[in-house]
């Protein structure tokens, strides 16, 4: 018999394999029903797009609430941002090709739109719109409102990688005019996340920001080990195996609690246990070679990219001097310079996304990587 994991990553997670959450997933709803924003920051991988997908998912009774999902990873303009998050609201709003013509032609007079539509009514259609001037712009900024009031319904927009406006050509303006718009919306809520940690504190901790104080800021916490544990041993135990406490703990605790990694490398454990027999620590160490294999040429690619001194400040931090990596014996331990040098390549690791830095710790966002930097670095 084909076993079938019920591990899953790489993916949007629901159902039997959404884990725990329980409290973010209530505010979350809490919040929605009750049109309050919500900023959602944590890093890459932690579940943040699963989390907003299952409160949308645990919500569809509720017919008084539509919810439009936009992802900005590939939205790399101004102008490719009104034409996508125009897109978005009507799809959420109307299922057919007649119905989001209609729309346009209602809430977007001011502007003349290229609409191509397929033949199959559920397919995708693409939209144009020469945003020439502000107005343009306002029109489509305040479409979501529009499209509210007329239906009688409460939006929620899920906006995805939203620090990637800060890419665009003038982000500060544009964050001003976003903000002056939707800060009047009394019929639309949103919910916006990001996975750079550090550049979604910026926009929306610092004062200095027009998203300061936009709504409520959640930064997303690590799955306790216990959490992690019932559900390791619970599908473990549906698959025809064991998995005792102790290499439950050592499998989540070697991903340090990062939720895509502890469902893969649960995912590579159960593979290599046969049926009827326990998980033990030589199965964890097999699985966690391969899953390090796996990402080996991602790894590589990110290493070429980092200087000398960076891997000098990474190598520092493997040994685990994270509080003293500024002192005269450090520096000279591994052939840095001075202060100065060290906090310059910290900030460019940060902004790389291998570094996370809250408060005075640091730690690497991909704990994989960590584990293949002490092969490659010995």
């Amino acid at each position: 018999m084909v076993m079938e994991s019920p591990f899953v990553f790489g993916q949007i997670v629901s159902g039997e394999g959404f884990i725990n959450r329980t409290e973010e997933l209530q505010r979350l709803m809490y919040n929605a029903r009750s049109g309050v924003s919500t900023i959602l920051i944590s890093p890459r991988r932690w579940g943040k797009t699963s989390l907003v997908r299952e409160m949308a998912l645990r919500m569809e009774s509720e017919t008084n609430l539509v919810f439009c999902f936009l992802d900005l990873f590939a939205v790399q303009t101004e102008a490719a941002f009104y034409e996508a998050y125009a897109k978005a609201l009507l799809k959420a709003f109307e299922h057919s090709w007649e119905g989001r013509l209609r729309l346009v032609k209602e809430l977007l007079s001011g502007l003349v739109p290229l609409v191509s539509f397929k033949a199959d009514p559920n397919a995708d259609f693409s939209i144009k719109f020469k945003v020439e001037k502000p107005k343009d712009a306002d029109e489509i900024l305040d479409l979501g409102q529009k499209l509210a009031l007329q239906r009688k319904k409460r939006l929620v927009v899920c906006l995805d990688e939203f620090q990637n406006i800060e890419q665009f050509d003038d982000p500060l303006a544009f964050q001003k005019r976003l903000r002056s718009h939707w800060q009047k919306h009394t019929e639309v809520s949103f919910v916006l996340y990001g996975s750079k940690r550090h550049t979604m504190q910026q926009l929306f901790a610092q004062s200095s920001h027009p998203f300061f104080r936009f709504g409520e800021l959640i930064l997303l916490e690590k799955i306790s080990v216990d959490h992690w544990a019932l559900f390791i041993q619970r599908s473990f135990e549906q698959s025809g195996r064991s998995a005792p406490a102790e290499e439950v703990r050592d499998l989540v605790e070697r991903m340090e609690r990062h939720t895509q990694y502890v469902q893969h490398f649960a995912h590579l454990a159960l593979f290599h246990t046969p049926e009827g027999a326990p998980l033990t620590k030589s199965i964890l160490d097999r699985a966690e070679e391969q899953l390090i294999q796996h990402q080996s040429a991602y790894f590589q690619s990110v290493f070429q990219q980092l200087s000398k001194t960076q891997i000098a400040v990474l190598r520092m931090l493997l040994d685990g001097l994270q509080s003293e990596y500024t002192s005269a014996a450090n520096l000279k331990t591994y052939g840095l310079n001075s202060s100065a040098t060290v906090i310059k390549a910290l900030a460019a690791l940060e902004n790389k996304d291998v570094i996370d830095r809250l408060g005075a710790g640091v730690s690497f966002t991909d704990p994989v990587f960590a584990l293949w930097l002490r092969v490659v670095l010995g």
